[in-house]
């Protein structure tokens, strides 16, 4: 379970870090997502970011962690939303630099005491252990389904831009008849862009 959760952390960081060599500023959260089952959560920090492991793990287990004076509580905040807009904390049980070299990597993994339940419409993640007294926050907002069908049933053969219909007739002593009737057509959407008059004649 371990490796498939290091499996879509890895995707996670490699699609979404974008390394400049700048002077560290102030953490910002670039991104955050939701592990598929819905008990961890990526945080993925700007980077570089000035933060060492020791300022965002919480009882991590992570194999190679620099840190040896854990924090007495987890420096994180989780609040989930419902559909309704009831919003619930939930306890950051364990916090890690899963992929180690965090200023270079920006990468940590929180794990929750309970399921984030898919009904949820947003998540507020926000560290509290920054300096200066800044909270990076980031939002999780639920995705909401496509409005446009993409196929929809037509009424008549003229409306379809597929259609298929076929009879079937047996008959003693010879082979069986069949009739096929079809029609297949696509629209082709044209990105290019217009020429006017002038420059038509121009050409």
């Amino acid at each position: 379970m371990q490796i498939a959760y290091l499996k879509y952390a890895l995707c996670f960081a490699a699609c979404g870090i974008s390394v400049t060599f700048a002077e560290a500023g102030t953490p910002k959260i670039h991104t955050a997502k939701m592990a598929p089952d819905g008990t961890h959560v990526w945080v993925q920090f700007e980077t570089p970011v000035a933060l060492t492991d020791c300022d965002v793990e919480y009882k991590s287990s992570a194999a190679g962690s620099m840190c040896k004076s854990p924090l007495p509580s987890a420096p994180w905040v989780v609040v989930v939303y419902d559909k309704s807009g009831k919003d619930a904390k939930i306890q950051v049980t364990t916090a890690s630099d899963i992929l180690g070299h965090l200023p270079a990597n920006g990468l940590v993994q929180l794990e929750l005491e309970r399921k984030i339940e898919a009904d949820f419409s947003r998540v507020d993640i926000t560290f509290t252990n920054a300096k200066g007294g800044s909270f990076p926050h980031f939002s999780i907002e639920k995705a909401t389904p496509p409005t446009t069908k993409w196929v929809t049933a037509a009424k008549t053969k003229d409306d379809s831009n597929l259609y298929i219909s076929g009879t079937f007739a047996p008959a003693s002593g010879s082979s069986p008849s069949y009739t096929i009737d079809s029609k297949a057509s696509y629209t082709v959407y044209s990105f290019a862009m217009a020429l006017t008059q002038s420059q038509l004649r121009a050409i």
